[in-house]
C-alpha cells in the first residue's frame, strides 16, 4: 500500500473512504484494512451489503467475509477482453484460412490438416493466458503485464508475496516458481500442493474463479454494473475459448476415426487369441483324464476320430479382461485324433469377427477376420463339453 491509499467503499453504508482512513467519516464504521484496526477485528460488528463479483450484494462478516477495494492500478478490463477476443478470432481465423489452402476444393480436408491440433492448442493458451490477466486484475496488477516474457513472473510473486522485492524469488528457475505456487495457493484459498502440480488449472480457476486475493479483491469501478458487465465478458470469453477445445478435440476424433477403429479391432484381436489359447489349454489339460461330455460318449477314440469341445459364451469358462462390455463369444476346439499325435485346432466368432479352423500353435495378432459364425453342428454327437 502507498502512502496516499487508494480508494474503498464502506461495508456498512458503501460510501466511498480511503484505505488509509480508521473509520467512515460518514457512518464512523471502522475501516478493517488499517492496519491500527487489525488488532480489533474480532470486535468490529458484521458487515452489511458487501458487493461480491458475480454474486452481487451480500452479507458477510468481517472476520469471515473479503473486503471489496477499487483497483488504482489494474488497467482496463474491456481493453482486456477486446484485446484477448481480437487476436484469438484473428490467430483462428488466419489457421483456418491456412488449412483451406491445403486443398482450396475439399473443406472436409480441413479435419485432417494440422487445423483441430492447432486449435486445441491456441484455445487452451488463451484459456490459460486470459485467466493470468484476471488473476493480475484482482491482484490490483495491470493485465498487460501478463503478455511481457520474465516479467510476469516477478509481477506473480509480487502478488504471492505482497511485496516486489520478494517477486524476484520467481526468477529462481523451478524452486522459485514452486515456492510462488505454494504462496498464491494459500492466498487464493487453493490447496497449495494442488496448485503447484496443476498449476495450469489452478491459476485460470484463479482470474475466472470466485476466490479472492485474500481477504482483498478489487474491482475496477465503484458501479457494480459496469463490475457485473465486465463480468460477463469474462464469462464470454471463457466459453469461447473452452468451445474451440471441444471443437478441435471432435476434430481430431474424426480425423483419428479409422486409426481408431483399426486399434479398436487390434484389441479385439489380442482378446479373441488370449480366449482361444486359453480354452485350447484348459481342453488339452482335460481330454487325458476324460473330463468331458459328448452327446454320445461311446464313439470317442484315443487314435481315431474328430471332437469338438465346445462353449457358447467363453466368459463361463475363462476369466477374459472387460468381458461384461463385449458380445459373447463361442469357441470350439478341435481335437483331430487321426495322426500319430493329437493336434488342437480353434475357431472363434462373435457374430461378426473371429477366426475358421486353425492350430492353436500358428494363431497371432493378424488370425482375426470376419468371421460370422463358428459352422458346426451343435447338436452333432461329436460335440463335447468340458467340465
Amino acid at each position: 500500500m502507498n502512502d496516499e491509499g487508494h480508494e474503498i467503499f464502506c461495508s456498512r453504508c458503501g460510501a466511498e473512504m480511503n484505505s488509509n482512513s480508521r473509520y467512515c467519516m460518514k457512518c464512523g464504521y471502522l475501516n478493517p484494512e488499517h492496519e491500527a484496526n487489525k488488532g480489533m477485528q474480532p470486535y468490529i460488528q458484521n458487515q452489511v451489503n458487501t458487493y461480491s463479483v458475480g454474486v452481487g450484494v451480500q452479507n458477510n462478516p468481517v472476520n469471515q467475509g473479503p473486503m471489496i477495494g477499487l483497483a488504482t492500478d489494474s488497467g482496463k478490463p474491456g481493453i482486456c477482453f477486446l484485446v484477448n477476443f481480437l487476436l484469438f478470432v484473428g490467430i483462428m481465423g488466419v489457421l483456418l484460412f491456412l488449412a483451406i489452402q491445403v486443398s482450396p476444393n475439399e473443406l472436409n480436408m480441413i479435419v485432417y490438416s494440422f487445423f483441430p491440433i492447432a486449435c486445441i492448442f491456441v484455445s487452451f493458451f488463451f484459456f490459460f493466458h486470459y485467466g493470468l490477466q484476471l488473476l493480475f486484475m484482482k491482484s490490483n496488477q495491470r493485465w498487460w503485464k501478463a503478455w511481457i516474457p520474465i516479467y510476469n513472473l516477478v509481477v506473480l510473486g509480487t502478488i504471492a508475496f505482497h511485496s516486489k522485492s520478494k517477486g524476484l524469488l520467481a526468477l529462481i528457475p523451478i524452486i522459485g516458481m514452486i515456492i510462488v505456487l505454494y504462496r498464491l495457493g494459500k492466498e487464493y484459498e487453493y490447496n497449495s500442493i494442488l496448485t503447484i502440480l496443476l498449476f495450469f488449472i489452478y491459476i485460470p480457476l484463479m482470474g475466472y474463479g470466485s476466490h479472492f486475493y485474500g481477504r482483498y479483491s478489487y474491482v475496477s469501478s465503484a458501479d457494480s454494473k459496469v463490475v457485473e458487465k465486465n463480468y460477463k465478458l469474462q464469462k464470454t470469453l471463457f466459453r469461447l475459448f473452452l468451445g474451440f477445445v471441444v471443437i478441435g478435440g471432435i476434430l481430431l476424433l474424426i480425423a483419428n476415426l479409422t486409426a481408431v477403429k483399426a486399434k479398436g479391432h487390434q484389441l479385439s484381436n489380442y482378446y479373441y487369441v488370449y480366449a482361444a489359447k486359453k480354452y485350447a489349454k484348459k481342453v488339452e489339460k482335460l481330454v487325458p483324464n476324460k473330463k468331458f461330455d459328448c452327446r454320445d460318449v461311446g464313439i470317442y477314440s484315443e487314435t481315431s476320430g474328430y471332437y469338438y469341445f465346445l462353449v457358447e459364451d467363453a466368459r463361463d469358462e475363462v476369466f477374459l479382461p472387460f468381458s461384461i462390455f463385449r458380445e459373447p463369444i463361442s469357441i470350439y476346439v478341435l481335437l483331430d485324433n487321426n495322426g500319430s499325435t493329437p493336434v488342437y485346432y480353434v475357431s472363434v466368432s462373435d457374430g461378426t469377427y473371429g477366426f475358421p479352423p486353425t492350430k492353436v500353435e500358428d494363431l497371432n495378432i493378424n488370425t482375426p477376420v470376419e468371421y460370422p459364425s463358428l459352422g458346426i453342428d451343435y447338436y452333432a454327437p461329436n460335440v463335447c463339453t468340458v467340465y
